[in-house]
């Protein structure tokens, strides 16, 4: 049976440094910090799932320049793109009824790469200002909606915003050596989405992504974990610097 994840022990506060006041205040929050991280597969900060309908993945992206649109340009809006309704005549007979492609399939015949893997070809004709997805108009408006309405709820109940773009997911394993992999968010922008104009071909709304001018986020769980368990410094990031 795998091994079952245990709580750390407790500290001692007559003998912990960080509690004795040996240990400057700053660095004993922030140490204080790191020990309540959970290491564990429960946390999604380690063990995130791509559902649908709660996230949305993007293809032949270029992570530079999204970033730096959303940070820096005059219009830091980034428009959610589907894949073009296909016509009738490539739709298919499932079932003896008429079904469109499916929508993977049909990316890859308008020459879209589909795979999730991060590109090392140059920035798309589309450029920094759109992103790509695998949803027909009518899923991902109806995506979007949803996304759109958690994030609203989520802000009147908490005050915070919950939705993020994030910059590249780390596939690692969860222990050395382990045929059991985790799948973890590198960096995490907060962003808002938005309706935007009605497609005038498609009769949906498009949607965009908008930054929220809060901080930049980078995995502290993963940080740790790489670092406790697997010996691996993680780069620090700088959003000024790192590309």
């Amino acid at each position: 049976m795998p091994d079952q994840p245990t709580d750390p022990p407790a500290a001692d506060p007559e003998t912990d440094d960080l509690f004795t006041g040996r240990v400057p205040i700053l660095e004993a929050l922030k140490q204080l910090r790191l020990r309540l991280l959970d290491l564990t597969r429960r946390n999604r900060l380690l063990n995130f799932k791509h559902s649908p309908g709660k996230c949305i993945q993007f293809v032949e992206a270029q992570p530079d320049p999204v970033f730096h649109r959303l940070m820096e340009g005059t219009d830091r809006k980034i428009v959610l793109l589907p894949i073009p309704e296909p016509p009738r005549a490539s739709w298919e007979i499932v079932a003896g009824r008429q079904t469109k492609p499916d929508a993977k399939d049909y990316a890859r015949a308008l020459g879209i790469d589909p795979s999730f893997e991060l590109p090392v070809a140059n920035v798309p004709a589309n450029g920094a200002n759109t992103l790509q997805t695998l949803y027909y108009p009518e899923d991902l408006e109806r995506y979007c909606r949803k996304l759109q309405r958690e994030m609203k709820s989520a802000l009147e109940e908490t005050g915070a915003h919950m939705l993020f773009l994030v910059f590249g997911f780390l596939e690692f394993p969860e222990k050395a050596p382990s045929d059991r992999t985790m799948m973890a968010p590198l960096i995490s922008v907060p962003v808002i989405i938005e309706k935007g104009n009605l497609d005038r071909e498609t009769r949906r709304y498009r949607y965009h992504l908008s930054y929220t001018d809060e901080e930049v986020a980078e995995n502290l769980s993963l940080k740790e974990k790489l670092r406790q368990e697997h010996g691996f410094e993680l780069p620090d990031f700088n959003d000024n610097e790192t590309t």
